[in-house]
């Protein structure tokens, strides 16, 4: 937990919110980092693996909440091509007709309607 926040909020507030996330002080939780403890207790590691779990939880919803989010925004772009596409095909067509039939060549070498 620290390690994933200290790039964001520094050290300093990762160990803060670790320990406020395990109920555990802040010296406490500095001594547990820093390997200065001389003993685990059973029920502060069952708060840190709780705590560890329940982030790990909650980042799993993000990422499928925005995997969802990209899914939808890829979807009404794929939508959205499709209208784009057909609106410009109906376009040319009626260029075409103003021109009286003569297909334009692009640069591309390709006529608009292939």
């Amino acid at each position: 937990m620290i390690a994933a926040d200290r790039h964001e909020h520094g050290l300093e507030r990762a160990i803060e919110r670790a320990a406020r996330a395990c109920v555990l002080s802040y010296r406490r939780t500095r001594a547990i980092l820093y390997a200065e403890a001389k003993r685990l207790w059973a029920d502060e590691e069952t708060r840190i693996r709780d705590a560890y779990t329940a982030r790990m939880e909650r980042e799993m919803n993000q990422l499928d909440a925005r995997r969802a989010l990209l899914h939808a925004r890829l979807e009404a772009l794929r939508s959205t091509h499709g209208e784009i596409h057909g609106e410009v095909r109906a376009m040319a067509g009626t260029a075409l007709e103003r021109r009286g039939g003569m297909v334009p060549r692009s640069s591309n070498g390709c006529s608009p309607e292939s």
